[in-house]
C-alpha cells in the first residue's frame, strides 16, 4: 500500500519524488485486528528512474512523538542517499 500511496502521490502533485506510509504507530486501531500496533511500512518513489524504495519500521520508542522523529529522519537517510548523492 506504502508503495502505490508514494507513487500516486508523485504523479497526482507532477513531482519527481512521493512519498507513502502506513502501518499503525503505538496505537490499537479497533477497525484494524490485523497485524502489529508498532509496526510502519514506508515508501519512497523517484518518478524519473521508476524505482521504488521501501521499509519496514518498528515503532518501538516510548512515545508516538519519537516513533515519528525516528521515521522522519529514517526518510531523510534514504533521501540523502538516493537523492542527494
Amino acid at each position: 500500500v506504502a508503495d502505490a500511496m508514494a507513487k500516486a502521490i508523485a504523479e497526482y502533485t507532477n513531482s519527481n519524488y512521493g512519498i507513502g506510509i502506513t502501518g499503525k504507530l503505538n496505537r490499537v486501531d479497533r477497525n484494524n485486528p490485523f497485524g502489529k500496533d508498532n509496526v510502519v511500512f514506508v515508501s519512497f518513489y523517484d518518478r524519473d528512474h521508476q524505482e521504488t524504495f521501501h521499509f519496514v519500521l518498528e515503532a518501538t520508542l516510548s512515545s508516538r512523538k519519537k516513533n515519528k522523529d525516528m521515521i522522519i529522519m529514517k526518510i531523510i537517510d534514504i533521501i540523502e542517499e538516493k537523492v542527494i548523492l
